[in-house]
């Protein structure tokens, strides 16, 4: 015959059904040459790496995530302590009830609720903050508590003796 093996080494037309490649490999004993070999195991070796990277990309954009998450809960925290500190530093224990308001900070909007509670000590309340994005007040990214009292008379003078301005919320 014509021949007795048929070796196929043009990787490019080897999956066409052409006369001069398909024809030869159903009617002889076939086998892939070492450069469509070669060829095979470097498209397995970039299978490989694209799973590989697949997984780096996905762990980065997991981190990317939890650090955006992280800034946003820092963020809130900052707010619900600093709302804290202003009620302290107001002259006056506020009275029991819900207050609640808008803010921006860090370019966002937030929103904020604080309630106010009775702690059966004379001019004492507690004070239970939380922090949210504007847009989703439902749930809370921090939250704080902190007791606050009213001035003992005397021990520091409304508007000075300690150089901190009074605050009145």
């Amino acid at each position: 015959g014509l021949a007795d093996r048929y070796v196929d080494d043009a990787f490019g037309a080897a999956h066409r059904a052409h006369a001069s490649v398909h024809a030869l490999a159903m009617r002889l004993p076939s086998a892939a040459g070492r450069l469509m070999q070669r060829e095979i195991e470097v498209l397995v070796a970039l299978a490989i790496v694209a799973f590989g990277l697949i997984a780096v990309f996905g762990q980065l954009s997991q981190s990317a995530t939890a650090a955006g998450r992280l800034r946003d809960k820092t963020i809130a925290h900052w707010i619900a302590m600093n709302l804290l500190t202003e009620r302290r530093l107001a002259a006056q224990a506020p009275a029991s009830g819900t207050e609640s308001d808008d803010l921006d900070m860090a370019n966002t909007r937030w929103h904020y609720e604080i309630s106010f509670s009775e702690t059966g000590v004379d001019g004492m309340r507690r004070a239970d903050v939380k922090v949210a994005f504007a847009d989703e007040p439902e749930r809370p990214l921090a939250t704080a508590s902190a007791f606050l009292a009213e001035r003992t008379p005397g021990a520091i003078p409304v508007g000075g003796g300690t150089g901190w301005p009074v605050v009145d919320p």
